[in-house]
């Protein structure tokens, strides 16, 4: 079987019209607006952001975004697909804005991708509150996509495939590099939250909490829009992104460094997951923020490459305090 896929971006084409894909209706996501079949335009509201937000008893879960236009004064982050209740089979799938709350249940929210295919990304987009999957009810184009329970149908109404939009472009891009997602809302200035609701990290700490900070805490002035991240949460540990690439590919990695209350180092490690290599080690005070660049070549075979900052030493040796973070990027754009 295929593995779970990343973390990246997405067109989701049906099986049983193949010229065919998940659509926002209208181009333009609301609260509650549904999700159609529509026929392939490659348009931004044909575009879905898929983040894995829960790892659950060997069982993977994901959130499933848009990247298209989306009424930016109602909901603050890209709404995401949600199987609302009464969970009745036929009932419709819709977006929401994911709350960014570690409290109340937001497992409507949470996909799970079951494959289908023993050589190919195809699956069934299993609902975790539910327990139904995405089906196609009606022929035609325009018509709402709703959850059923899973059964083998003589077509392929319930079967979808992953087409990457990074690879079938040529365009591999980190997501949530200024750590702007979620929102700090603590008035002391930082927040612990769960790895599961910061799109595109990952942490290796083993409480899996990752530290964001606002911009003006500790008079410490982010260096990219409103928000930073501390690399020294409740340990050492280290933030990383997982992508797809292609052999060959030349990829750009840029970022800001700070020390937390004396001189922090930290290192860029690049490479396939579990065999990375350190490009890089910083080390900076607390003056300001030291900002590098870099280049690495995705070498032959490797098309899963990860992007690592690493804690190495913080002043002090305080593990839970030091090593500052912010405009992260990593990816073809040059930069």
């Amino acid at each position: 079987m295929p593995d779970q896929p990343l973390n990246g971006q997405y067109i989701i084409e049906s099986m049983l019209y193949t010229t065919k894909v998940l659509d926002v209706d209208g181009g333009r996501a609301n609260e509650g607006t549904p999700i159609l079949l529509w026929e392939n335009s490659d348009s931004p509201n044909q575009h879905w952001q898929l983040t894995r937000v829960v790892d659950e008893n060997g069982e993977v879960f994901y959130t499933i975004a848009t990247l298209g236009d989306y009424d930016e004064t109602i909901m603050r982050t890209a709404p995401v697909m949600e199987a609302p209740g009464p969970w009745n089979p036929g009932d419709p799938i819709i977006m929401r804005e994911y709350e960014q709350s570690t409290s109340g249940d937001q497992r409507h929210r949470h996909w799970k991708l079951i494959p289908v295919d023993p050589s190919a990304p195809n699956y069934k987009i299993m609902n975790r509150r539910s327990g139904f999957v995405i089906d196609i009810p009606a022929e035609g184009q325009g018509e709402k996509v709703a959850q059923y329970a899973s059964w083998e149908p003589p077509d392929n109404r319930q079967k979808w495939r992953l087409v990457p939009i990074g690879l079938a472009s040529g365009t591999v891009e980190l997501i949530n590099g200024s750590f702007e997602e979620p929102i700090v809302s603590t008035p002391i200035g930082y927040q612990y939250f769960s790895q599961d609701l910061v799109p595109g990290w990952r942490t290796t700490a083993a409480d899996g909490i990752i530290e964001i900070w606002k911009s003006g805490y500790e008079n410490v002035a982010s260096v990219e829009r409103k928000q930073h991240a501390e690399l020294n949460a409740t340990g050492a540990a280290t933030l990383f992104q997982d992508l797809q690439t292609t052999p060959g590919t030349i990829l750009y990695w840029r970022l800001s460094h700070r020390g937390t209350l004396g001189k922090d180092t930290m290192a860029v490690d690049i490479g396939p997951p579990g065999a990375v290599i350190q490009q890089q080690l910083i080390t900076d005070d607390v003056n300001e923020w030291g900002r590098y660049r870099g280049t690495y070549v995705v070498p032959p075979g490797q098309t899963t490459t990860r992007f690592a900052c690493r804690s190495v030493s913080t002043y002090g040796g305080y593990d839970h305090q030091g090593n500052l973070l912010d405009d992260v990027a990593f990816g073809t754009e040059q930069n």
